[in-house]
């Protein structure tokens, strides 16, 4: 009697409950947000890439530099061996690797501003090491190395130039066939202020001599205070033509090579955009209607300054009037742009993308993440900068894990 009670409860239950949930609708599960390994849609057709390193390690690389068909790549944070690795632009194959393990423990030893570039010569300034290299063999043609140097340079004529010092900031110039420095130009510590000549650009005045162009990029330790002077010292006279005294007021700048347009210098400080005639040193206008940051670069295209600090900015360069800016989603800490048939090219440490941004209509063309995220979740733009074969039609950079050949948009 027992066990038949007990059965007739259990089937009484059983039915009870499938009665009530027969018209419940339970919904599929959705599936997890991608976190690893996820499939990366993108604009950029790959034409090659190579490993920076051997073990495929996020190692990071600074700017491409094109020279002639090849390309050479600047491998960053991966040991003394192979900071140097020219390939062959059109297939990426290796033609050969430059290291010196006595001075240079990382690739990123050569400063953002301290490769140049003078015939088939790279010039390549490592704090106080300095070098001078054979493009096409990748031999060393001549060191140098300069307690307390400056990790920036510059070329100018058949001349480098290096600064070095601490309390007084000395310009140093070498012919770049015989790497012999002398010291041509001085500025002492003032008013507790510690001097440093920034990167220059030269200048050939109608008078036939040559003119240096360059900031003393100064700081004060205590209260935290920054000085920007803007100089132009003739180097066929050895005197001072002109110096424009405190020129950004809030004391910080780019470390831009000033550009030179005509007669007329661009300068770009923290939050001020400052256009001077370069023959008498007057400021013929100021802008302070700028994004503000000290990245990225300032070019010259036909009658307009372009400028992609954060957002992308296009200037009349005769009025100094804004013309239009462009919003790059996530944008910042961006590259030095590259400009070719009228698009600007660059890469940006803020979201990681390659950007490409035509400059007459403000379309944003690329914005783009490396195709490499499907397998490499930290693969990034952020540090790859641009280069450009015009003549091959491809854009050079790197992902933190690949040297990259990219095809550029027909």
């Amino acid at each position: 009697m027992k066990q038949y009670l007990s059965l007739l409860i259990t089937t009484v239950l059983i039915v009870s409950f499938i009665s009530c949930t027969k018209d419940i609708n339970i919904e599929p599960s959705k599936p997890e947000p991608c976190m690893y390994n996820c499939p990366v849609e993108t604009k950029l057709k790959v034409v090659w890439q190579e490993p920076l390193a051997p073990d495929t390690l996020d190692v990071g690389a600074m700017t491409p530099i094109v020279y002639e068909n090849d390309v050479i790549f600047n491998k960053a944070f991966h040991g003394p061996h192979d900071v140097l690795v020219k390939r062959n632009g059109e297939t990426g194959e290796k033609i050969w690797g430059w290291e010196d393990n006595r001075y240079i423990n990382t690739g990123a030893d050569f400063g953002s501003r301290g490769r140049n570039i003078s015939s088939n010569k790279l010039l390549a300034s490592a704090w106080s090491d300095f070098y001078c290299i054979d493009m096409d063999t990748g031999q060393t043609v001549w060191e140098s190395h300069i307690d307390g140097g400056d990790p920036n340079s510059s070329v100018y004529e058949n001349y480098v130039f290096h600064t070095y010092g601490y309390e007084t900031s000395q310009l140093l110039r070498a012919d770049i066939n015989t790497g012999i420095w002398d010291t041509i130009f001085m500025l002492p510590m003032k008013d507790g202020y510690l001097p440093n000549i920034a990167p220059l650009t030269g200048w050939t005045h109608p008078s036939g001599d040559k003119i240096l162009i360059f900031q003393n990029r100064q700081y004060i330790p205590l209260p935290h205070d920054g000085k920007i002077d803007l100089y132009a010292y003739n180097m066929t006279a050895d005197s001072v033509l002109w110096m424009l005294d405190d020129i950004i007021p809030r004391g910080n700048s780019s470390l831009d090579h000033p550009v030179i347009d005509g007669s007329r210098i661009y300068f770009r400080g923290v939050g001020k955009l400052v256009c001077v005639n370069a023959l008498k040193g007057g400021i013929v206008w100021e802008q302070e209607d700028i994004e503000w940051g000290n990245n990225g670069s300032l070019n010259i295209v036909g009658n307009k300054v372009v400028m992609n600090i954060s957002d992308f900015q296009v200037l009349d360069a005769h009025l100094g009037d804004v013309i239009k800016t462009i919003e790059l989603d996530g944008a910042g800490n961006n590259s030095d742009m590259v400009i070719q048939d009228g698009v600007a090219y660059f890469t940006s440490g803020g979201n990681g993308r390659l950007h490409a941004v035509d400059i007459s209509s403000g379309v944003q063309i690329w914005d783009e993440y490396s195709p490499n995220r499907t397998t490499k979740r930290s693969a990034s733009f952020a540090t790859g900068g641009v280069d450009i074969n015009p003549e091959l039609g491809y854009l050079y950079t790197n992902d933190g894990y690949f040297a990259m050949c990219i095809e550029l948009p027909k």
